[in-house]
């Protein structure tokens, strides 16, 4: 499986945002972990390091919480 994940997430968000680790996890499973601090955690935003991962794990270089927000909505509707 994890070169399926991995495939699945070149095509979802392409090269460039890959960590080779985050690679292997399926684009669902970024997807979800992201939504979950959007919802649930957004004050961590200001944190420039869960600015980073949301951004990586999302492919976007969004740095505010509607520049997310549409980057989770994007890879959403690629990934269900």
């Amino acid at each position: 499986r994890p070169l399926r994940n991995a495939f699945l997430n070149l095509r979802a968000i392409g090269p460039r945002f890959q960590r080779p680790r985050r690679m292997l996890r399926h684009p669902r499973e970024r997807v979800l972990n992201s939504l979950a601090t959007l919802l649930w955690e957004p004050d961590r935003l200001g944190d420039p390091a869960v600015r980073i991962r949301i951004g990586t794990d999302l492919g976007s270089h969004a740095s505010d919480f509607s520049g997310f927000v549409d980057a989770y909505q994007k890879l959403w509707r690629s990934v269900r």
